[in-house]
């Protein structure tokens, strides 16, 4: 067969030929003739030809030419999907209908009429989503937080020293962190994240994102029913380890609030939300009416109260603030006096008062709350006896059993409760009200898993009579794109993918070194 490849030049989108030695961010081809031309007009310099740079920067193994595949896929995805940034952008798009009816009819992979607007609607919230969570992932580093508070300056300088093109910041953001935040939240943490932060945000996130479209959109062209049978899963849950201090606690906390407020259909359905629970653990609740209704749950549970002091807010024995409340009232300022405030200073770093400030910042920012989109590989946090049954096609079943009559809602692997689907052990005892409060010995751990979507084939099917299209509440787009999100991380995917998209662009190669590498990674091609 004809080398599919080497004869031809790029045909793409908005650049005419991509010589994979022509672009600004891929290495040139040696001119002729300049193998040892000087760069610098000094003498006794080592290394100082164009050969020597060349070599190094281009034929030193495969890492190079892989970069170079990498913005080349990123550039065509980029042709195929359009820009993020810039007049009639994504960004800018996404603010009104007839920003995405315009992006859709500007860029017809996305389809035509409504549905290629719907289409576009999602993708680009997708795009968006795929943002937030790499600089989310920037907030939860370490490296940029002090006490447990995320410093944008410490980012900010980061990135400059990176020769990053930020723009100006006249005042730093410092934004204490909380368990119930995730990526949905991240622009609290930045000053106009998406101004400042463009080049930041174009250099180094957006071109990965790009590649990771192509390979998503690559399956859902190629190997749409895979997405179906991903047995991908939308669930929130939470995973309460047993109080130390007393093992039976947790037990008696999470029952209770299973009974008084996921079983009562008069309790306010916020309160349902599992991060809610979380706080009744950690117990630093601040809110009076959240605290009203969260003393009945207490008392059921038969927790001790604290009062409030000067120093800590009202709270219970055997939470996470609790505790830390009741070892610092109990404190004396003697240093002569036993248990006195070593714990709360760090051996007298600073006050007690800063130290109580510290522990109730780390408490607050901790959550035993996970939520969002699974396949079975990507849920370590929960028990694998759980995990097992979760993804069982009965579950899918089940779930899509709302609304059915109270004997009908007792499924053999979840129960609907006020119109939620929460898992079930496989075994329990018959009298057991609250089955869906769930224990794994091993870990000696309290479980709730509220399973909002179950996905399988049937209503991923355009027009199909199950399909997600006749759901009210769903949008079949954003769950292809979610669900595609998650398959296209298999590597198998990635390279089919990857050559799919290298055989469309017909490359013309003007350096050995990445032909042999391309030849070597995509060897079908090359026949």
């Amino acid at each position: 067969m004809e080398n599919k490849l080497k004869a031809l030049a790029l045909a793409a989108f908005g650049f005419a030929t991509i010589g994979l030695a022509s672009c600004s961010d891929i290495e040139a081809t040696l001119p002729e003739n300049v193998d040892n031309a000087p760069i610098l007009n000094v003498d006794g310099i080592v290394n100082n030809n164009m050969g020597e740079i060349y070599d190094a920067l281009v034929t030193a193994g495969d890492t190079n030419s892989e970069r170079v595949l990498n913005n080349v896929l990123a550039l065509y995805s980029k042709g195929l999907f359009g820009e993020f940034y810039g007049e009639g952008g994504m960004l800018e798009a996404i603010e009104s209908d007839d920003g995405v009816k315009a992006y859709a009819a500007a860029h017809p992979v996305f389809g035509e009429g409504d549905e290629a607007v719907e289409n576009c609607r999602a993708f680009i919230n997708h795009i968006i989503d795929s943002v937030n969570e790499q600089m989310w992932s920037i907030v939860e580093n370490s490296t940029y937080q002090r006490r447990s508070i995320f410093l944008e300056k410490e980012f900010y300088r980061s990135q400059v020293a990176e020769l990053y093109d930020l723009k100006a910041v006249e005042s730093y953001k410092e934004v204490a962190l909380d368990g119930e935040k995730d990526y949905r939240d991240v622009e609290e943490y930045f000053t106009d994240m998406y101004v400042t932060y463009e080049d930041y945000i174009e250099r180094s996130i957006l071109p990965a994102i790009y590649r990771d479209a192509l390979v998503e959109q690559y399956i859902i062209e190629n190997n749409y029913g895979v997405l179906g049978r991903s047995y991908a899963r939308k669930v929130q849950f939470i995973a309460l380890p047993n109080i130390e201090s007393d093992e039976n606690a947790t037990r008696r906390l999470v029952t209770s609030y299973a009974k008084l407020v996921l079983a009562n259909e008069e309790a306010d359905a916020q309160y349902r939300d599992l991060h809610f629970l979380d706080r009744l653990y950690k117990g630093y609740i601040t809110d009076p009416e959240e605290l009203a209704f969260a003393q009945t749950i207490y008392t059921d549970a038969e927790f001790s109260p604290i009062a409030k002091t000067d120093d800590t807010v009202a709270t219970y024995r055997g939470t996470t603030y609790g505790d830390i409340a009741f070892d610092y009232n109990g404190l004396s300022d003697d240093r002569n006096v036993i248990g006195s405030t070593t714990d709360f200073t760090n051996s007298g770093a600073y006050t007690k008062e800063v130290g109580l400030e510290i522990k109730t910042r780390e408490t607050v920012a901790t959550s035993h709350v996970t939520e969002g989109w699974y396949t079975s590989s990507g849920l370590s946090e929960l028990a694998s006896s759980i995990s097992t049954r979760l993804f069982k096609i009965t579950v899918a079943n089940e779930v899509d059993r709302e609304g059915a009559s109270e004997e009908n809602a007792k499924g053999n692997f979840g129960w609907y409760v006020n119109g939620s689907y929460y898992m079930v052990p496989e075994t329990y005892e018959s009298n057991n009200d609250v089955p869906y409060c769930i224990y794994d010995k091993d870990s000696s751990t309290w479980y709730i898993v509220r399973v909002d979507e179950a996905v399988k084939a049937p209503k991923l099917v355009f027009g199909g009579d199950s399909s997600y299209e006749t759901m009210e509440g769903k949008n079949i787009y954003d769950i292809v794109y979610s669900v595609a999100g998650l398959v296209s991380g298999t590597q198998s995917y990635r390279d089919a993918a990857n050559q799919h998209y290298v055989e469309k662009m017909a490359i013309s190669y003007h350096d050995q070194t990445i032909y042999d590498y391309f030849e070597a990674t995509f060897p079908d091609l090359f026949d």
